[in-house]
């Protein structure tokens, strides 16, 4: 009898830990990807915003690189303040894609985390990478497409 209890409690603990996981999204694999892939095409992007420009370029660009990918409230936030806009500082090294670490999803919103990567010619002739710098980044559905709604760098414990 305490046996089938026990199999009872195991079981239950199970089917309700997986209604959980289901309902954060876990078992998604469909929205998993088409969040990566949004933050990988946007990533594509940033070294076409290059931020040294006259600050009216700078805007420009932003407009034009960024609009399919984030919500106009983002879109609005980088235009207002470039500095705080993802793109291109220096000419080298450049912002060449994001690569993604962890999806997660809680409803209908994912956070990505992930990393820029940086190359200079150096990289692009022989291999390799200037850097990376560790990104998070928090999707939205806005009807049926994902956006992202912010982008931010992480701090690097020292």
């Amino acid at each position: 009898m305490k046996e089938k209890i026990v199999t009872a409690i195991i079981l239950l603990a199970v089917l309700i830990g997986g209604i959980v996981l289901w309902q954060r999204g876990y078992f998604n694999a469909a929205d998993e990807q088409d969040a990566s892939r949004l933050v990988e095409d946007f990533g594509a992007n940033l070294k076409a915003v290059s931020l040294t420009g006259a600050e009216e370029d700078v805007r420009d660009a932003i407009r034009q690189e960024y609009a399919d990918f984030v919500t106009p409230e983002l879109l609005a936030r980088f235009v207002a303040e470039p500095a705080e806009a993802p793109g291109r500082l220096i000419s080298s090294p450049w912002p060449e894609k994001i690569e993604i670490a962890t999806v997660w999803k809680v409803g209908q919103a994912f956070v990505v985390d992930g990393e820029v990567i940086y190359l200079t010619s150096e990289e692009v002739a022989e291999g390799g990478e200037a850097f990376r710098e560790k990104i998070s980044v928090a999707l939205e559905k806005r009807g049926p497409k994902l956006l992202i709604a912010d982008y931010d760098l992480v701090p690097v414990s020292e």
